[in-house]
């Protein structure tokens, strides 16, 4: 005994550092924060990216589906709540004579400074939708992977408009998921699948008051505002936190939770004004383990992270703790062990002024609220000494078997040590020496520096806080050449949190000044054609020389593109071709899928979800990390 820590060699050295780590768990963070990855399509949907049906009385409004609903859903509100822009026109894809239709938004409908409130009954309607997928991977590549997912969703929402038109309006989202693993060594099929987990969630999503008058628009309640105009990325859209617990890149953006907030505007003829408050900070939501497409599991086995040994332990550990039905109940709190107070003075808010001028929507706003990254502590040396010790097992067996040994002597009568010395000098020198590394990180772990044993708390271990953000963001929108518009978007924060590597241990959390912006064009022929292409560029200031971000170097770019055919008589065929790639790393996501609409309301989809490290790129990229998550899927979505 040595200072009150044990070693057979009774010298107390201390065991060999780990190498450098390339932070993994900062990946899980960088990648759960990837600035790439922006706005909701239609997740559920799988890969589909799709344009909404005309709509009411206010136009044909060819955008993407409507933000209120994640799902893909569109909820045909008053254009007023839905953009912040002023209207533009533009060409019916339908008339090739240019018959202009308009695409109504906040500024046009609140530039009139006195209104008439409109006489007639109280309106209300409700719809939602069932959707079920099925998703198998193409290959098994064990390493605790799950290799299905089925996944059953049912949506409802519904609206009640008065005669003044003030607007009540709520919706609520119920997710039923099963995943599992392969049969080992038996042959699979499906129902004899490893370590099944099934999982249940009531979500209520936006609810919301909406109140307009002559003087300034009121919403507030649960919602979902957006101030970015790009067409996948959006730098200004900072109000609403990301979900991306189904998937990083499960389809090209990624849906946005409704927060609490009160939301404000006015038109000043061609001006609009408008104005957010948010008393209460909600995070991202990040699956760090548990399926296939939480980046620590994803890193488990797979052999382009194999440096990353600490994070192996760290995931060994956690998942040796807890049952799998407590995975998801869990994570949100390793995400914020200690997240912001829920008093006013930590509220978040911001303005944006938005007009038209010349046929080009331009919008400037400000937030200042909370970064939605993580600012993380990782005791390094506390899970490198775990990895230490759990690779024994694996590595040396009769080493291990030793220090099981040393754990039945009796100290006190010194019964059994003979026993315990002769298995020990049986032992080859390199099987000594790692008996020895793992005993020295056994008193690391348990003893502190004087031999007393430690009280160990879980923020000492593994600790998340969050930091404050100011952005200031610049957004255009316009039509060009009749059929094509352009969208642009960008955004500058003087600080943001960020993950340096580190060749100590685990990336080191640091704020730094920052800048993005997405443009983007997109190109539509009638209903049966359409095309979206854009640019996005995330660039980091201030890095000190040999300083590099994790993942991300000093700069990210990414190309995005999506295109649609449609076949038959009322589009019934649907053919989807959509990918995004990064450009530096080169990284490549491929989201092919073929869509049949069998009845209006009834629509069925086979896709698959294809990750792929081109030739010369780097396969510590995103692509590489999900490379063993290629799968095919089978979805179905009822709409009423």
């Amino acid at each position: 005994m040595v200072d009150g820590r044990w070693s057979p060699l009774g010298d107390g050295r201390t065991a060999l550092h780990v190498g450098p780590v390339r932070g993994a768990l900062a990946l899980l963070l960088v990648l759960a924060g990837w600035p790439a990855m922006a706005q909701p399509v239609d997740p559920d949907e799988g890969t589909e990216i799709t344009r909404p049906a005309p709509e009411d009385d206010e136009g044909t409004e060819i955008t993407r589906p409507a933000p209120e609903d994640d799902e893909g859903t569109e909820l045909k509100r008053p254009a007023q709540e839905d953009e912040e822009g002023t209207e533009i026109t533009r060409p019916a894809p339908e008339d090739e004579e240019g018959t202009e239709i308009t695409r109504p938004t906040d500024a046009k409908a609140d530039s009139e400074s006195t209104w008439d409130a409109p006489s007639g009954p109280v309106v209300g309607r409700l719809q939602g939708y069932f959707y079920d997928k099925w998703a198998f991977d193409t290959q098994h590549d064990g390493n605790r992977e799950d290799v299905f997912d089925v996944r059953n969703k049912l949506g409802l929402s519904g609206e009640v408009t008065t005669p003044s038109m003030t607007r009540a309006f709520v919706s609520a989202r119920f997710s039923h998921y099963v995943v599992g693993e392969d049969a080992g060594d038996d042959t699979w099929y499906l129902f004899n699948s490893n370590n099944a987990k099934w999982e249940y969630e009531a979500e209520l999503l936006e609810a919301y008051l909406y109140v307009p008058n002559d003087y300034v628009n009121v919403r507030v309640g649960n919602q979902i505002v957006r101030w970015g105009a790009g067409e996948f990325n959006k730098p200004s859209d900072v109000l609403n936190p990301q979900d991306f617990r189904e998937g990083l890149f499960n389809d090209l953006e990624v849906p946005l939770i409704p927060v609490f907030m009160l939301h404000l505007d006015r038109s000043f003829g061609p001006v609009n004004l408008s104005a957010v408050w948010e008393p209460f900070f909600t995070p991202n939501r990040t699956n760090l383990f548990g399926q296939d497409w939480a980046p620590m599991s994803a890193m488990y086995g797979n052999p382009a992270f194999a440096s990353l040994g600490g994070m192996t332990g760290m995931y060994d550990m956690i998942s040796g703790l807890l049952s799998p039905k407590l995975e998801d109940r869990v994570q949100p709190l390793l995400l914020a062990t200690d997240p912001p107070e829920e008093s006013l003075e930590n509220g978040q808010w911001g303005g944006r002024v938005a007009t038209s001028f010349l046929g080009v929507d331009v919008a400037a706003s400000y937030f200042y609220g909370w970064d939605k990254l993580p600012w993380i502590h990782v005791n390094s040396q506390f899970f490198g000494d775990i990895a230490i010790v759990q690779s024994l097992a694996a590595q040396h067996p009769a080493a291990l078997k030793v220090l099981q040994g040393i754990s039945q002597v009796d100290f006190e009568t010194l019964e059994g040590v003979p026993e315990m010395m002769k298995s020990y000098q049986d032992l080859s020198e390199e099987d000594k020496a790692a008996l020895q590394q793992a005993l020295d990180a056994v008193n690391r772990i348990l003893f502190d520096d004087q031999g007393n044993l430690k009280q160990l708390s879980v923020s000492e271990i593994f600790n998340t806080s969050y930091r404050r953000q100011q952005t200031v963001g610049l957004s255009l929108s316009t039509i060009l050449f009749s059929r094509v518009g352009l969208k642009a978007d960008a955004a500058f924060s003087p600080s943001r949190t960020l993950f340096l590597e580190s060749p100590a241990g685990f990336p080191a959390p640091a704020s730094k000044p920052t800048f993005s912006y997405s443009v983007g064009l997109d190109y539509n022929r009638s209903t049966w054609f359409d095309v979206m292409l854009e640019f996005y560029h995330f660039h980091v200031f201030d890095l000190d020389e040999g300083e590099q971000v994790f993942i991300l170097g000093s700069d990210l770019y990414m190309l995005t593109a999506a295109t649609h055919l449609r076949f038959l008589d009322f589009d019934q065929l649907e053919l989807q071709l959509a990918g995004m790639m990064e450009l530096k790393m080169r990284n490549l996501f491929l989201f092919p899928k073929v869509s049949w609409k069998a009845l209006d309301n009834l629509k069925i989809g086979v896709g698959a979800v294809i990750a792929e490290v081109l030739p010369g790129g780097d396969d510590m990229g995103p692509a590489g990390l999900f490379d063993r998550n290629d799968a095919a899927y089978f979805d179905i979505k009822y709409s009423f």
